[in-house]
């Protein structure tokens, strides 16, 4: 479950086009940021993907991608052309290929190492689509987690949704605010489409040769829903609260107020979560749900978030199974700039955005690619030890940390946007400078987590029964109890 949304120029404060998106994945599924520098391949050679192996092009792009450790492809991506791409599950009634093919994620970082266009990355992921297809289990432990995707495309002067239904798919162009999440979300509104566009609706009989009955052109969104998984992802909620939250701050949107979105989570109590697992009798948590969703007040705590939140916490083995792990935001100025920021670590309401700039032999993270297992060496993995001591003191210091977390967060932005800002009265910096600042936005992200697990690890945190003991399982299996 994840959630990805654009915000254009008449939406944001300085006429730039801002990217976000949360990648919503298993618990412990470690989330990595990676550099690939520009690379020239000789004729003939091949790439491996996650499952199968295809042609490589004669020449790959710069990218700065956080993906799954286990996956070759990316849930979010950047290029040094300025193209950035998210990718969602949607759930189709199209049954999926017997075959390995190419996953999303293998699909955004074919594209972004292809394209220097959001044009060029439609045709990019439409090829390979045709040839190869989308295929494969998408999840870590979970191997019977497949999907189709949505993908949001932006580059410095347009932004647009492509959906893909099977080897289907269709294209519609963005001109204000627009988000994805796990649900399809185009209907008859498309601007371009595949040449087999209905094809598998027509073999099906959901529609007729002609079309849909009063309507002139097929509606994806109508015919090719799965509406069971689609409802209980929460995709509809989530979707809608971050059209929302952006629709509040039309014309003032900045990273900042992003970041907030992207730490949302959903206002209410979650009925839809007590009322699915009285049906399902899951016994095992529906007793601590209750008594949490009881007591609740205007602190939110995760135990009793639910799959409407944007910032999505996991819960249990049986439906609240995501987990945000993590989130990125790229800013493409109107002056052709790119400011990218990201967390690097789960759950965004606890992570500082960092900033991270293309044009490096390496990142901050210096491509330490990490296991499944607890390393103190790792960004991702430091951070969730302290992830998972605050689970237990959330409502106790959310508000004190985050206060703490926003001065030092706005700083690292306020001073990032200096180094791609046209203003005479700043000092020109030299690419060494940027990628020590880089650095060191990192290092004293590090320090103030380090900080606050000390200071956690002197406090005995509250316990919530089924809630503590799934997140102390979690621990365990990951080395780290």
């Amino acid at each position: 479950m994840c959630d990805t949304f654009v915000a254009m120029q008449n939406y944001t404060a300085n006429k730039s086009i801002i990217f976000a998106k949360n990648s919503d994945r298993e618990p412990d599924e470690v989330h990595e940021l990676i550099h690939y520098p520009t690379k020239e391949y000789e004729e003939g050679e091949r790439v491996k993907c996650t499952y199968i192996e295809i042609p490589q092009v004669r020449k790959t792009y710069e990218v700065i991608l956080a993906k799954p450790f286990w996956i070759w492809g990316c849930e979010m991506g950047v290029n040094e052309k300025g193209v950035v791409i998210g990718n969602e599950a949607i759930f189709t009634k199209i049954a999926y290929e017997k075959e390995n093919g190419l996953i999303g994620m293998d699909l955004i970082r074919l594209s972004l190492e292809r394209s220097e266009t959001s044009d060029m990355a439609v045709e990019v992921i439409a090829d390979l689509l045709n040839k190869y297809g989308q295929g494969g289990a998408c999840g870590y432990r979970d191997k019977k987690m497949k999907y189709h995707n949505s993908f949001l495309i932006a580059d410095f002067n347009s932004a647009k949704v492509m959906e893909c239904y099977g080897r289907e798919w269709a294209v519609k162009e963005i001109k204000d605010a627009y988000s994805i999440s796990n649900c399809i979300s185009i209907e008859d509104d498309y601007d371009h489409n595949s040449d087999n566009f209905g094809e598998y609706a027509k073999s099906k009989n959901w529609i007729s040769s002609e079309g849909i009955k009063g309507y002139e052109r097929l509606n994806p969104k109508k015919v090719y829903t799965s509406h069971f998984l689609t409802h209980f992802s929460g995709a509809k909620k989530r979707r809608n609260r971050s059209f929302e939250l952006m629709d509040k701050e039309k014309g003032k949107l900045d990273v900042l107020n992003i970041t907030n979105i992207l730490r949302d989570h959903f206002p209410g109590k979650s009925s839809q979560v007590v009322n699915f697992c009285s049906s399902c009798l899951a016994k095992v948590f529906v007793s601590d749900v209750l008594n949490e969703v009881s007591k609740r007040n205007k602190k939110y705590h995760p135990s009793y978030g639910s799959n409407a939140d944007i910032c999505m916490h996991a819960a249990n083995s049986i439906i609240r199974k995501s987990q945000t792990t993590g989130s990125m935001i790229v800013e493409l100025t109107k002056d052709k700039k790119i400011l990218i920021y990201a967390t690097g670590t789960s759950a965004p309401c606890i992570s500082i955005f960092k900033p991270l700039f293309l044009g490096y032999k390496m990142i901050p993270t210096e491509n330490y690619h990490t296991g499944k297992f607890y390393d103190e060496k790792s960004v991702w993995w430091k951070h969730e030890k302290f992830h998972r001591l605050f689970l237990t003191n959330y409502k106790k210091f959310i508000e004190e940390y985050s206060h703490e977390r926003n001065e030092l967060e706005k700083e690292f932005i306020n001073e990032s946007t200096k180094f791609v800002t046209k203003n005479a009265k700043l000092k020109y910096y030299t690419k060494d400078e940027i990628y020590k600042f880089s650095l060191s936005c990192f290092k004293g992200a590090q320090d103030f987590t380090d900080k606050w697990i000390e200071k956690l690890s002197k406090i005995k945190g509250r316990k919530i029964f089924f809630y503590t003991n799934y997140w102390n399982k979690l621990s365990r299996r990951n080395r780290l109890l």
